[in-house]
């Protein structure tokens, strides 16, 4: 029978909480003014809720990072999608944004999860 390991779980469960909390806002209707009016900064925005989205499953299944990018990237273009039923635009740059942030979490992910494991053999 299989052990389940706490950290893998904290992990993909730390991944879903930030999609169900992406999906939620990302949902919200538009409303101005509830972002800095920086230029492009709602592309930033779906660029860091991918990585935040990606980064802690990729940490904890670094070997399985592809099917995380494409599981991020799936929920980017679903979101994208069906904006326009809850008052927002839909926008092939904010989808790009979500795949590229899923995309670098990749190289962190992978580093941090080699850093963990590299810790867990030197302790024992």
């Amino acid at each position: 029978m299989q052990q389940y390991n706490p950290i893998r779980i904290a992990g993909i469960s730390l991944s879903l909480l930030m999609a169900a909390i992406a999906t939620w806002l990302m949902l919200q209707p538009a409303q101005s003014g509830t972002l800095p009016p920086v230029p492009h900064i709602d592309k930033l925005a779906h660029f860091v809720a991918f990585f935040l989205i990606a980064l802690p499953a990729i940490v904890v299944h670094p070997t399985r990072w592809l099917w995380i990018v494409l599981a991020a990237s799936a929920l980017g273009g679903m979101i994208e999608i069906i904006q326009p039923w809850f008052g927002r635009g839909r926008e092939f740059a904010d989808f790009m944004a979500d795949v590229a942030g899923a995309l670098m979490a990749v190289p962190l992910g992978r580093w941090l999860s080699e850093r963990w494991q590299v810790q867990q053999r030197d302790r024992t």
